[in-house]
């Protein structure tokens, strides 16, 4: 079509030609002279596809339908229904209506896309101006690297491919990185579901979930309990997110049988790696980290931070990792204690030891040990 000239089928009813418009067969009519395009799809579940760039109104009506706009300024209205809303590349509104989990959908893009559920216009691609209304329940991101936000309601956020951001606000959110969802998943996600009794979930790539802006003491591990979070909030992470991240109170975090990375950022954090070979930091605080459980073999890395810290190894080849200290560093295995000046850190089970950017000083115990000086004259 030449962008004067539109056709409109319906396999689904008898069109009738109308001004303009001339028949090609009882499901289709050419229009000419079109500037804008209405669509009332009624009580079935309809997909509507609009194929040139008009600006187009496309309602749903009751039933589940799937909405597709263009490239022009498209207004779709899910009505009642769970219905699916893709706006196409143009300045969008997209409304939900009625339904209990309409979709905004961006799964075919391949820039980075920030969308928010707040009725505002800036969400899409960078100068997009998409308006995702308060009445979607559920944003799809594509394979770039997107922010997906939410407001106080019960939302679902699902990343796919990209290192995507996804932060739920208050409610009770689900957030998952795509993967098993007509998207392909994939990236380094971070999730924040706010306050809330939220659900992380990962699948596939590599899944961070954060409570790095929390004041209050965060309990969290990630073995599928509903028991995460700070005191009642009941947040659930799954067994296949890889990160956890504590705020700036005193955290415990406790990782599973893969390969995770706990950070404990502020305050006097407990950490414990248990099995799979993980990397555990504990930020600043005085913080006590154990790289294993009872049974726990992998071979871990610990990093205390700032403060005077108590790091145990367990039955892997456990590191302690002072690499990025710009002030020089000691470790002593045989006194089992380590740090800058004044810091003594509590070391045991240790045998890798990492030196920091100056003059280090790395001493061994009774068994063998592996020494990483890094930059400046070590000993």
């Amino acid at each position: 079509l030449n962008g004067i000239d539109h056709r409109v089928n319906d396999t689904g009813a008898t069109i009738t030609a109308g001004a303009n418009c001339s028949t090609v067969d009882s499901n289709t009519v050419d229009c000419s002279g079109v500037t804008a395009i209405t669509v009332n799809a009624d009580d079935n579940g309809d997909t509507v596809t609009v194929s040139v760039a008009t600006d187009s109104t496309l309602n749903g009506g009751t039933g589940d339908d799937k909405l597709y706009g263009s490239g022009g300024a498209d207004t779709l209205n899910g009505d009642a229904g769970n219905d699916w809303l893709t706006g196409g590349t143009g300045a969008d509104a997209l409304n939900g209506g009625a339904g209990t989990l309409d979709y905004a959908w961006y799964t075919t893009r391949t820039n980075a896309v920030t969308a928010d559920i707040d009725g505002v216009a800036d969400d899409g691609e960078s100068g997009e101006n998409d308006n995702v209304g308060t009445d979607v329940e559920s944003i799809f991101g594509g394979s770039g690297n997107d922010t997906l936000t939410g407001d106080g309601s019960d939302e679902t956020f699902i990343g796919c491919d990209g290192n995507d951001t996804l932060n739920g606000g208050a409610g009770d959110d689900a957030l998952w990185n795509g993967n098993g969802f007509i998207c392909v998943g994939g990236g380094s996600d971070t999730f924040d579901g706010g306050t809330g009794a939220d659900t992380f979930n990962g699948v596939d790539g590599i899944e961070t979930v954060t409570y790095a802006s929390r004041s209050a003491t965060v309990t969290a591990d990630n073995d599928g309990t509903a028991d995460d979070g700070e005191s009642g909030e009941t947040d659930n992470v799954a067994t296949d997110v890889e990160g956890i991240a504590g705020g700036s109170a005193a955290d415990t975090l406790t990782g599973g049988s893969t390969a995770n990375t706990l950070t404990g950022n502020g305050g006097n954090d407990t950490l414990w790696g248990m099995d799979g070979s993980d990397t555990l930091d504990g930020g600043s605080g005085d913080d006590t980290i154990y790289a294993d459980n009872v049974t726990g073999t992998g071979n871990d890395t610990l990093d205390g931070g700032t403060g005077a810290d108590e790091l145990y190894g367990g039955a892997g080849t456990d590191t302690v990792d002072y690499s990025s200290r710009t002030g020089a560093v000691t470790v002593n295995l045989l006194e089992a204690w380590g740090g800058e000046a004044g810091e003594r850190d509590t070391l045991a089970g240790i045998k890798i030891a990492m030196g920091g950017q100056v003059n280090d000083t790395l001493i061994g115990d009774l068994d063998a040990n592996t020494f990483y000086g890094g930059a400046g004259n070590d000993t």
